[in-house]
């Protein structure tokens, strides 16, 4: 189910970008809007997600099973966590729709901001190597 609720929120986060981005060239604040959709649109979110997903998941299934009940987050967290001590104060959403883009409604949207996505993300991540250990 976690997976299910993970690959639905990258699909609602694509199509709310490509809604964006369609009110945006409609408006004619970005010529190249379309462009730019081409790899956030829905139809590539979802298998993405589920890729995104699938991998890091089994990853923590993987080392739940093993008996490490700690080590089980390693492998999320890492990914998370990798732009912090590289300067970048900043955590990384596994999912990549989390990147809501904004014109004129800048600061963005509430669930545009990373703290939201990479919490969600490394929770509903998480939440099958858990229920293993």
């Amino acid at each position: 189910m976690a997976g299910a609720v993970f690959v639905l929120l990258q699909g609602l986060l694509a199509a709310y970008s490509l809604h964006v981005l369609r009110d945006a060239v409609d408006r004619r604040l970005d010529q190249g809007g379309l462009d730019a959709c081409l790899s956030h649109c829905w139809f590539q979110a979802v298998p993405e997600a589920i890729l995104i997903y699938a991998g890091f998941a089994l990853a923590g299934v993987v080392v739940a099973a093993a008996g490490h009940r700690i080590l089980l987050a390693l492998p999320a967290c890492m990914y998370v966590l990798f732009g912090v001590p590289h300067g970048a104060n900043v955590l990384m959403a596994i999912g990549r729709q989390w990147q809501v883009p904004c014109y004129q409604r800048c600061p963005g949207v509430w669930f545009g901001y990373p703290l939201v996505g990479a919490v969600t993300d490394l929770t509903l991540v998480l939440i099958p190597a858990v229920v293993v250990a």
